[in-house]
Parts: C-alpha cells; sequence; structure tokens
C-alpha cells in the first residue's frame, strides 16, 4: 500500500524456486504473431520493472544517479507470476552513480563490453591501440542504467532469433575466448548476418481486426535491437522510456 489506500504494482520480488521463468517463450523456428506478441508483451513487462527501478527514490531518468541499477538482467531472472513478467530479488543491485563493488565473474553472458573488459582483460595496460581507446580503470565501474539496456537487449536478441548473441553455460558465464573477444571489441554493433536472422521465421497469418505489416515489424525489431546493443554506452537507449517508446514496444493508446 502506497500509504494513500491503493496499492502500488510490485516489480521485483523474492520467489520460491520452481517457477518456470522466460525461456518457454523463445524464439524457435516459425514465428506466428501469437508468439511474437508473447514477446513483446514480455520485453513491456521487463522495462517497465527495469524502469520502476531506474526511477525510485524520485530519480528521473533523463538525469544520473538516484536511481537503481539491477545489474543481472537474465532469463534465470525473470518468472511470470499473476500474469506478468517480473524480476526476482538480486544481490547485484547497485545506485546508479555508484561504483560497482566487487567486480564479478558472473553471467558474464549478459554484461555490456564495458564491463567485459574489466572482468577479462589484463591488469596491465599492454600498449596496444585496443588498451590506449579502453582507457577504464580495470578496478572500477560506474553503475549506469545503460548496463541493465545491454543485459536487456542481448535477452531481446536471444527471444527475437532464437540464439543466443554469446555461448554461455547454464550460470550464464561464457565459455568461449573468442566470444570474450568478441564482446570486449563489440566495435560497431550486431553484424547484418546477426540482423537477418532477427524474426527470420515470422509469419503474422491472419491477425483479426488490424492490418500487420510484417517487414516493418522486422525492421523495427532490428532497429531496436541495434539500439539497445550499442558498444559506446552513450550510444544505446539512454532510459526504458526511450525503450518503451520506440515503435517496436510501443503500446496503442
Amino acid at each position: 500500500d502506497d500509504g494513500g489506500g491503493q496499492s502500488s504494482s510490485i516489480y521485483c520480488i523474492v520467489l520460491p524456486r520452481g517457477l518456470h521463468n522466460i525461456n518457454h517463450i523463445f524464439s524457435t523456428g516459425q514465428v506466428p504473431q501469437r508468439i511474437l506478441d508473447e514477446i513483446s508483451r514480455s520485453a513491456i513487462d521487463i522495462a517497465l520493472a527495469l524502469q520502476h527501478l531506474h526511477t525510485t527514490h524520485g530519480a528521473e531518468e533523463s538525469g544520473d544517479g538516484g536511481g537503481i541499477v539491477y545489474g543481472d538482467v537474465r532469463p534465470h531472472n525473470i518468472v511470470f507470476l499473476n500474469g506478468k513478467y517480473k524480476l526476482v530479488a538480486s544481490n547485484s543491485v547497485v545506485k546508479d552513480g555508484d561504483v560497482i563493488p566487487n567486480v564479478r565473474e558472473e553471467s558474464t553472458g549478459f554484461v555490456p563490453p564495458e564491463f567485459a573488459r574489466i572482468i577479462f582483460e589484463e591488469d596491465e595496460d599492454d600498449g596496444t591501440e585496443h588498451s590506449q581507446q579502453h582507457p577504464l580503470n580495470k578496478k572500477e565501474l560506474i553503475a549506469h542504467r545503460t548496463f541493465d539496456i545491454w543485459s536487456y537487449g542481448v535477452l531481446m536478441y536471444h527471444m527475437l532469433t532464437g540464439e543466443p548473441l554469446f555461448n554461455y553455460d547454464t550460470m550464464d558465464n561464457l565459455t568461449d575466448e573468442v566470444d570474450k573477444v568478441k564482446l570486449m571489441n563489440w566495435g560497431d554493433g550486431l553484424t547484418p548476418t546477426q540482423l537477418d536472422e532477427v524474426l527470420e521465421g515470422y509469419n503474422p497469418g491472419n491477425v483479426v481486426g488490424k492490418q500487420v505489416d510484417a517487414d516493418e515489424i522486422i525492421d523495427n525489431a532490428k532497429d531496436f535491437l541495434r539500439k539497445c546493443l550499442m558498444e559506446c554506452p552513450e550510444d544505446r537507449f539512454q532510459s526504458m522510456s526511450q525503450v518503451l517508446s520506440h515503435p517496436f514496444l510501443r503500446k496503442e493508446e
């Protein structure tokens, strides 16, 4: 209860083991409209949950600091409960603007490039062009909502293609040294080959009551993923409001 007699939505919860996570709706093979609708529904629920965290304590999405960065968006931390997809409680949460404590080597398949470089690179500057272009403090990284936006994009890529962006194990850790290098040197973002896999099997069929432009939906999905998965945090979506207002997710008024 919010003190005024009205209950507030719950976005982050502690749950017993055993509830199914989001893996059951990952796109595989043909994608009928009902599956895309479920993917979109889950994407909106998760975006709203992250928006709630990012704006907690009165923080403004357009500003820096004040809100909460979830820090561990991945399939295992999302469940379906009471008609909505929700985030489970995570020990990775940190205040936006604070230093991420104790650099962790877990769920590395969902961390952004700037964090991957901290985890996987050598402690010393090796003098290469790459290390000079990314002069990050190897011990510290400031938490920002774009960390969650990257992880959300990795999740959405898997949902919209049926294939993970990287190879990771049952604990969502990268297992391939090649993938680690790719993540650290992400560069220009998703490749044309990766984008070609987005909703490759989409088949809207006959949708009662509306006209569906499959090409437009696929193009919107690709643009949506591009803007989640840019190497530089400044080039990604900067807030979940921007995510939710993108044509791929924008709800009809």
